[in-house]
């Protein structure tokens, strides 16, 4: 007769570890998904505006340029909050938008009001902690690349 393995139990939970890691990774879905589509809906009038041609009267928080500014932006807040939705190339994704969102903190819109400093700086702590934290397992990055990119610390 063949032994199955013990189930083995989360201590903080109580629960099967399964049951655990099955939240966690439908719960940075979720994260994933909310946050992204809330990007995309700041990224695409950006989008417009870049196709209509009205990246001239953009901001130039940086000194290069109104349009290569917009297009960073766009770039950013569109092409990269795609990618965070999909969960595909999450971690750099997530890094962008987190530069973007120090460049809107720290130079363009910095004491302009504390709602807005609190909003900015809100989505950029949310683009930090999914850096650190990866797409999950139900992501394209798992999907394609089949493994965790740090292995030694990721075995879930």
């Amino acid at each position: 007769m063949e032994q199955s393995e013990p189930i083995s139990m989360c201590p903080a939970a109580g629960r099967p570890t399964c049951v655990c890691k099955c939240a966690r990774h439908i719960g940075l879905l979720v994260f994933r998904i909310g946050l992204g589509g809330m990007m995309l809906a700041h990224g695409y009038p950006k989008l417009l505006a870049l196709f209509n041609g009205s990246g001239a009267g953009w901001m130039n928080p940086i000194g290069i340029g109104s349009t290569f500014s917009l297009a960073l932006c766009v770039f950013a807040e569109f092409v990269c909050s795609i990618a965070v939705v999909l969960g595909f190339l999450t971690r750099p994704a997530a890094l962008v938008l987190a530069v973007n969102f120090c460049v809107i903190a720290f130079t363009q819109r910095a004491g302009t009001s504390a709602a807005m400093d609190e909003l900015v700086l809100l989505y950029l702590l949310c683009f930090v902690v999914l850096m650190l934290t990866g797409p999950g397992k139900l992501s394209l990055d798992r999907m394609l690349f089949h493994r965790c990119l740090h292995r030694r610390c990721c075995r879930g």
